[in-house]
């Protein structure tokens, strides 16, 4: 078993010196390609190598456990991680997933672009189905999900160039300390806010449905369909009584932490609060 946990680092390793060789770079170089794998380990970003989740089914309980998924594998301390954007193929059982002209599945995945927005890496791969295909296969585009769908998805997009600055910072931290880019409540709160523990023993919405990106950033995805409000769990930073350190997104609101609250997240708002002002989350002046 020892030898056969061997084989992801001897992947990744074949692939970086076959590249290095190519490109003509030495090892320890800023990497201009990225290999994508369904094998690595914690640190296999050394050998410029991101893990994605796999060919996943295009439904709504398949987003919902991506997200625990990708908070296990933070939680282990694995950080390039990443999926398919909407999911990969089709579940034969559900007569709408992963087809582009039925309603059902744009809305699950106007909601899968949303919460991609905020992970290591941003990534709309798939196999499509359609009523009409003008190719050999099935469109994918923003433009492919519905005249009234483009302007959210672009409009994520966007908001994905905007946070580059943010998304530098990050990686930055992560590269010299470990410190996650997704990060499970608990890495952060667990000494400020004693509900978190108990939480995370329970297995909670809390701690497997939501998490910090970064150390401003606090994203809950939606995962049900036909929804305009979301119940979040905004953590006890530790400051002074009577501030309210959460600011949601959408509307510049302020919450007190530790409590839940309910919030509008019609279908182009995806739950969102910041920490500290949206100005410093910009320009990456964020530690």
């Amino acid at each position: 078993m020892s030898v056969g946990k061997l084989y992801p680092w001897a992947h990744q390793q074949a692939i970086e010196e076959g590249l290095r060789n190519a490109t003509d770079s030495a090892v320890g170089q800023p990497c201009d390609y990225l290999s994508l794998s369904r094998s690595g380990y914690i640190g296999s970003q050394r050998f410029c190598s991101i893990i994605w989740s796999g060919d996943t089914s295009s439904v709504w309980e398949t987003l919902s456990a991506q997200v625990a998924s990708g908070l296990s594998a933070a939680a282990t301390g694995w950080g390039w991680w990443t999926l398919d954007i909407g999911g990969f193929q089709a579940d034969p059982t559900i007569w709408w997933s992963a087809n582009i002209d039925t309603e059902p599945y744009r809305e699950l995945y106007v909601r899968w672009q949303q919460w991609a927005t905020f992970l290591p890496f941003m990534r709309n791969h798939g196999s499509r189905n359609c009523d009409t295909k003008d190719a050999f296969t099935c469109n994918n585009e923003p433009w492919t999900y519905g005249a009234s769908n483009t302007p959210i998805i672009v409009s994520y997009i966007n908001l994905r160039y905007q946070l580059s600055s943010y998304l530098q910072a990050i990686f930055k931290q992560f590269s010299e300390s470990g410190r996650m880019i997704m990060r499970p409540l608990f890495m952060d709160f667990s000494t400020t806010d004693s509900n978190i523990n108990n939480m995370t023993k329970m297995n909670s919405n809390a701690t497997t449905q939501q998490y910090m990106f970064g150390p401003r950033v606090l994203v809950t995805p939606v995962t049900l369909p036909n929804v305009t409000e979301w119940t979040v769990y905004l953590p006890d930073t530790g400051v002074s009584n009577g501030t309210k350190p959460w600011t949601y997104w959408w509307t510049n609101v302020t919450y007190a932490g530790g409590q839940s609250v309910t919030v509008p997240a019609p279908l182009e708002h995806v739950p969102l609060f910041h920490l500290g002002s949206r100005g410093d989350i910009m320009s990456g002046n964020v530690f």
